[in-house]
């Protein structure tokens, strides 16, 4: 893994436990995965706040009930995977 070194100030109890379950030449690669997921979800909770109020029931009539909405999911997850399946080598 190439990239930058910083120095982050741990807990004591979160350096021990770090220290006791992950082995040693993998805890650079654990936090930095733990923090990308952690971003990952930071940017999503960001995104879901900066669109809060653009979802109008009323212009959508369709999705009323919880299983209007998982019926609507799951024909957009199924055309996302065959659109994946038509791009992917």
């Amino acid at each position: 893994m190439s990239g930058e070194r910083t120095n982050v100030i741990f807990p004591h109890e979160v350096l021990k436990e770090l220290r006791e379950l992950v082995p040693k030449r993998q805890r650079s690669r654990f936090i930095v995965e733990s923090t990308k997921e952690h971003l990952s979800r930071l940017r999503f909770q960001r995104a879901a706040q900066e669109a809060a109020g653009a979802w109008k029931a009323e212009d959508h009539p369709e999705l009323t009930t919880l299983e209007d909405v998982h019926r609507f999911l799951s024909k957009t997850q199924k055309k996302g995977r065959k659109r994946l399946e038509r791009i992917r080598p």
